[in-house]
């Protein structure tokens, strides 16, 4: 007797018109689980969900539900991995370390409004949280979370694609370079001028704050300055992706970018191996506390990741290339919410293998942005098995 799941076909999700997933979306909250929960050789839990066409509803997800609410699973099957209590420690364990960070940047604050007289200076992860410090060396049971299979890249030789201008670089809106490479005062242009007409130079705001600079080949650099310190930040991503693509890649092709697209954070990877915990949980803090609206943008703004095949051409995970914090801040509230797995991010693919990725990028951010300041030794480094990491962790207990 032919059982009648054997007569649907496998694809039948990306079949249906967009109407229709739409619809289906709506009546269910989510895209079917077409295949099924299943384990793979390496007993990791697989979602499986295909077809995502949205990101999940704030509200399901808990963001901004209060910290109270999001303290793991309250069930094996609404757990990301395969081990619901793991998933509770490590969910209760960031909101704590959250909540520190959280009280920690309010001193931070004070000070530099004049509230208070002695400088906090930057926060460090209490010894009682110091599982938490790299969340490379934490484990999710079931899942590649946080960083297996990470490429043992450390965080000072990834590159960042937004931070502070090289001085007299492209994306600096003070300084530039003549003809010479003799570094001079770059121009400045009117506000209302939404581009330099004859000259390479830097737009300000009526306050006369710079709000996007320009270099000679006319290079778009947004500009965003703290108001409290002054310092400023250049966001690189669109003279990257101008730059990246139709560039080669090792197999010869031409690069290119996709559009954005949705996917589980579960199933992403880190491409480095040191994720700060204590900024993480500030992140998820935010997350947890503040209304859903107000975290909007945090949660919205899309990654680049790689986009790798297997030698059948199969996809496989997406390696991160910039922006792991954020992306492990949503990952710790996909366990926090007990959604078994409810959360995406909006990503945006290049065709190159990850390493490849790094090495390119780190080529061009080189001219723009400054780098960083290798992350201070805490004895929780580790190569690409954070499995080992964790557990010296479990033997101190």
């Amino acid at each position: 007797m032919i059982k009648l799941k054997n007569l649907l076909k496998e694809n039948w999700w990306d079949d249906l018109s967009d109407e229709a997933q739409a619809a289906y979306i709506e009546k269910h909250g989510e895209a079917p689980n077409v295949a099924g929960d299943d384990e793979d050789e390496k007993g990791k839990k697989k979602k499986h969900k295909q077809g995502a066409k949205k990101l999940t509803d704030p509200k399901t997800a808990k963001f901004g539900a209060k910290s109270s609410a999001l303290q793991g699973p309250e069930t094996a099957k609404d757990a990301v991995g395969t081990n619901q209590k793991e998933e509770q420690v490590i969910a209760k364990g960031m909101q704590k370390l959250g909540a520190l960070a959280k009280a920690h940047r309010d001193k931070q604050e004070a000070y530099k409004n004049g509230e208070i007289d002695e400088d906090p200076g930057d926060f460090k992860v209490p010894e009682e949280h110091e599982r938490y410090e790299n969340l490379c060396t934490v484990s999710v049971p079931g899942t590649n979370l946080y960083c297996d299979d990470n490429k043992g890249i450390s965080r000072d030789k990834m590159p960042q694609l937004k931070g502070k201008p090289v001085v007299g670089g492209g994306a600096d809106p003070h300084k530039m370079k003549d003809k010479d490479g003799k570094i001079i005062e770059k121009p400045k242009c009117k506000e209302d001028e939404e581009k330099p007409q004859n000259c390479t130079g830097t737009k300000l705001d009526k306050n006369g704050n710079p709000t996007v600079t320009y270099d000679k080949d006319g290079n778009e650099f947004p500009i965003t300055v703290d108001a409290a310190t002054g310092e400023i930040e250049v966001d690189t991503e669109k003279a990257f992706e101008k730059w990246v693509e139709g560039r080669t890649n090792a197999k010869g092709e031409s690069v290119s970018v996709s559009e954005e697209e949705i996917e589980d954070v579960s199933e992403m990877k880190a491409t480095q191996n040191n994720i700060d915990g204590g900024k993480v949980a500030g992140m998820v803090s935010f997350l947890s506390n503040a209304p859903a609206e107000a975290t909007e943008g945090f949660r919205g703004g899309s990654i680049f990741v790689s986009t790798e095949v297997d030698e059948k051409g199969k996809p496989l995970p997406s390696y991160i290339l910039d922006g792991h914090h954020r992306w492990a801040a949503m990952t710790t509230m996909d366990i926090a919410n007990g959604g078994s797995g409810n959360v995406q991010m909006s990503v945006r693919r290049i065709n190159m293998t990850s390493v490849e990725l790094v090495d390119a990028t780190n080529e061009f951010t080189s001219q723009f942005i400054q780098p960083k300041s290798a992350p201070a030794r805490t004895g929780h480094e580790l190569d690409s098995k954070p499995k080992f990491a964790e557990l010296y962790y479990r033997m101190k207990k």
